[in-house]
């Protein structure tokens, strides 16, 4: 933020995962070095992985998995009326953006989102269509593509929608 000249009265951190509504979920946590997987847990992963109440203070490894607070989208955003670009990479809970399709489709200019499953991909599709956006990059993961820059191996996809209400471009 210091590089770009955006000082701290712009920014708001927030100490919480984005989920589809407010409310609690299991988080995998640890080791973020060495793998990028932090993400909602599943109802199986819950199961395998969670750490009993009485865990200890000891350093989470890459198979532990915590309650903590969510958020919904619509609830981090309902307070700005405008956003420029909302950048997401959630791995594998891309489809939180149809749990609040309403105060993104009246609030935010662009969307960037990095996607992990041919379904989650094919969701945010119909989701942006429905809504009138206009897609500007769509490339799935697992592939390979003929991108302005070259070829490309995308291990996450990519998308990028543009909302035309609020946005001339």
């Amino acid at each position: 933020m210091l590089d770009n000249a955006i000082g701290p009265d712009r920014v708001e951190l927030i100490n919480a995962a984005v989920a589809r509504e407010d409310g609690v979920v299991w988080f995998h946590m640890g080791e973020p070095e060495a793998w990028y997987g932090q993400a909602i847990a599943s109802s199986s992963e819950i199961q395998a992985f969670a750490e009993p109440e009485d865990a200890g203070t000891a350093e989470p490894t890459r198979r532990t998995i915590r309650s903590i607070q969510s958020l919904s989208l619509a609830t981090v955003i309902s307070h700005h009326p405008l956003v420029d670009l909302l950048d997401l990479d959630i791995q594998g809970v891309e489809a939180v953006l149809e749990g609040g399709h309403i105060e993104i489709d009246a609030r935010v200019r662009r969307v960037r989102v990095s996607t992990h499953s041919d379904d989650n991909e094919g969701r945010l599709r119909s989701l942006f269509r429905s809504l009138g956006w206009i897609n500007v990059h769509d490339y799935s993961c697992g592939h390979e593509y003929n991108t302005p820059y070259g070829q490309i191996a995308f291990s996450d996809g990519v998308q990028t929608w543009v909302n035309p209400k609020l946005c001339k471009e």
